[in-house]
């Protein structure tokens, strides 16, 4: 939002943040949603660029990840590392957990 206006970046936090249209954390948007509606400065990467492959398989292997370890709550990455947040789940019958 480098270079834009106080009122064009409150509207853009505010869409994100009390909007109608992205309301739900991880709803999808999409290239001209980021360009056009929420005034964004994106690159389109057609679906044959090495760079949207990468983050496409980056994408796979992370909801696997979510998957196949239902414990995983959050993931952290950086370029040197990964951590996990993990929950703990309880078996629940009625109101008491089963014990």
């Amino acid at each position: 939002m480098k270079g834009k206006s106080e009122d064009n970046i409150k509207k853009t936090a505010d869409e994100l943040t009390i909007g109608n249209r992205f309301n739900m954390h991880g709803s999808v948007i999409n290239y001209q949603d980021a360009k056009n509606f929420l005034d964004l400065n994106v690159e389109f990467w057609d679906q044959a660029d090495e760079r949207w492959q990468l983050l496409w398989n980056y994408y796979l292997r992370v909801k696997a990840l979510f998957r196949i370890n239902q414990t995983v709550a959050k993931l952290f990455e950086t370029t040197e590392t990964s951590v996990t947040m993990n929950i703990q789940t309880i078996p629940m019958q009625g109101n008491q957990p089963v014990k």
